[in-house]
């Protein structure tokens, strides 16, 4: 939780010194609908966006041999899915959620994701 809300805080903080650079996604809208965030995404960064795009490309999965060994990256092969959205709130012990909301409560309520 700490690490998240420094990596947020110091992306955004970046972001207010760089706005012609920095592109904020939020992972649910590209969960959500993908096509039209990585075509945002495109365009910020002057690219052509094609529909492959969207589809896991074996040949570059290969070319990251470690990555299916990582727990953290597992479903890095399948497609963009909202199929594990949530597992953070249902997953966890009450006591761990309570801890992660006096962490990174503050931040979450001001980017919205409270309520």
């Amino acid at each position: 939780a700490k690490h998240w809300r420094s990596s947020v805080r110091a992306a955004q903080e970046f972001g207010s010194r760089h706005p012609g650079i920095y592109l904020e996604v939020r992972y649910e809208d590209l969960i959500r609908d993908p096509e039209p965030v990585v075509r945002r995404v495109c365009s910020h960064i002057s690219l052509d966006y094609r529909e492959d795009m969207l589809q896991v490309d074996p040949r570059v999965l290969a070319a990251m041999a470690d990555v299916e060994k990582m727990d953290r990256h597992e479903h890095t092969n399948e497609a963009i899915s909202s199929r594990y959205t949530g597992r953070g709130r249902t997953g966890l012990p009450p006591d761990v959620l309570a801890r992660v909301a006096a962490i990174i409560g503050e931040d979450m309520e001001r980017l919205g994701y409270a309520g």
